[in-house]
């Protein structure tokens, strides 16, 4: 059978339990592929499976991107700049709208939730977060792009936090942070003046606002999969309401 011949006949799912995991194992080709694709180039051996690898992932893509589109959350998530098949199909699997019945509940599953002194933080799903953590790095990658409308709000955000470190305003966290900080952390020597200076360094202002653009997506996640389970829009208390990209109500 030809790459052309399997391409025409690749099944088709729409099969939640099928879809999650077939993601899950294209998930992990992708991220130990690399190993293999930094071996010599020139090896014959290598480049059939080069080839073939890069033309597995091509057909899941193919049949889970059909899985996205058999939904209206789903058509919603890969409407998005930045989110694929495969990453589409991992979050969805992970996604019960009957138990996250608020974004905050969503947020808390996916080790988002801010921490609560005093109190216990909540079990979160690993696997979960490791997808929001790709999510966010995709929203950075593509943030230059026009239309990466959460890319654009990692800019926004990126940029606020910039300017209220110039002012002062984490004076207080950086002086936390640096009562706590730990002299075994790789990045203790490089940050420790900048705490002393009462701001915080430029990679957390970053991951702050990585972190922002990915709860505000999620939000949006739940607002469309709250619509299509229980026909009404989540009224939400949040005041700062930022509109939904690509809604589909």
């Amino acid at each position: 059978m030809t790459t052309i011949d399997r391409t025409a006949s690749i099944p088709l799912t729409k099969n939640k339990e099928t879809a999650s995991t077939l993601s899950k194992i294209c998930w992990e080709i992708r991220n130990q592929r690399q190993e293999l694709f930094n071996l010599n180039a020139q090896d014959e051996t290598l480049v059939y499976f080069k080839d073939l690898i890069l033309e597995l992932e091509s057909q899941i893509d193919s049949s889970l991107e059909s899985f996205c589109r058999s939904s209206i959350t789903g058509k919603w998530v890969i409407s998005n700049v930045g989110i694929g098949p495969v990453t589409a199909t991992r979050l969805l699997s992970y996604l019960d709208i009957g138990r996250s019945r608020t974004p905050e509940h969503l947020w808390s599953y996916a080790g988002l939730a801010p921490s609560q002194a005093g109190k216990m933080k909540s079990p979160y799903n690993n696997n979960l977060k490791e997808v929001c953590i790709h999510i966010g790095k995709n929203f950075i990658k593509y943030s230059a792009k026009e239309d990466c409308f959460y890319g654009k709000l990692y800019l926004e955000e990126r940029k606020r936090r910039m300017e209220l470190n110039e002012q002062g305003e984490y004076t207080e966290l950086a002086n936390e942070t640096l009562q706590n900080i730990n002299p075994k952390n790789k990045n203790f020597a490089k940050d420790k003046p900048i705490y002393e200076l009462g701001k915080l360094p430029q990679e957390r202002i970053d991951a702050q606002a990585q972190r922002y653009a990915v709860k505000i997506f999620l939000a949006h996640l739940h607002a469309v999969a709250y619509y299509e389970a229980f026909g009404i829009e989540y009224e939400t208390h949040h005041k700062n309401i930022i509109p939904i990209h690509n809604s589909p109500f």
